[in-house]
């Protein structure tokens, strides 16, 4: 693996042409505002170069597409800066996104099913956030398997942010004692990308 937050360079998809909601980029602002004040900001704001900066500070539109480069380069910001390279943090991080966006979005979506109502549908919440790749999932009872194919993203999304963006999912669709783990993964030499959930 090359490093902790990037993993194997050569096999993650073309984060150019790989395109991302403006909801998700946006949501990166308001979590170092939260969480570490307008001096967070000033800090993530001085490691990003042009136009990541612009995408940071003015975020964009909810509905635009934009390249999920940007949205890598302003997370590397955040973990070199105020996360202190802790990569720990990266899994709350994915659920404080989750949980603005989906009560904002698909709040009564949420209210109405269960989670294995709301992760049976996944794979089309995900094509909201994602273009390029998908998550397919498979529910059986209190446990949800995913595959992501075609597309390895960066290993800091991979290993930690989306098992905290699925994790706090299931919780706001009423799931208790909620596991997220990720059995296999193309960072770690595997074919394809496996998590796996339950909760009660």
């Amino acid at each position: 693996m090359d490093d902790a937050f990037w993993g194997r360079r050569s096999i993650i998809c073309d984060l150019t042409s790989t395109t991302c909601k403006g909801n998700w980029i946006a949501a990166r602002h308001h979590y170092v505002l939260e969480r570490h004040g307008e001096q967070g900001v000033e800090h993530v704001a001085g490691l990003l170069e042009s136009p990541y900066r612009e995408a940071f500070l003015a975020p964009p539109l909810p509905f635009v597409w934009l390249p999920l480069d940007l949205l890598a380069h302003i997370d590397h910001a955040i973990f070199s800066g105020p996360m202190h390279g802790d990569m720990g943090q990266m899994r709350a991080f994915g659920g404080f996104i989750a949980r603005r966006d989906l009560t904002a979005i698909y709040r009564m979506f949420l209210k109405l099913g269960t989670p294995g109502f709301v992760l049976g549908r996944s794979r089309l919440i995900f094509g909201q956030y994602v273009k390029g790749g998908s998550l397919e999932p498979t529910v059986d009872g209190n446990e949800a398997t995913f595959v992501l194919r075609d597309l390895v993203m960066p290993y800091y999304l991979c290993e930690h942010g989306i098992l905290g963006w699925l994790q706090a999912a299931i919780e706001l669709a009423g799931g208790h004692d909620v596991q997220v783990t990720q059995p296999k993964c193309a960072h770690r030499g595997d074919a394809e990308c496996v998590l796996h959930a339950s909760w009660r």
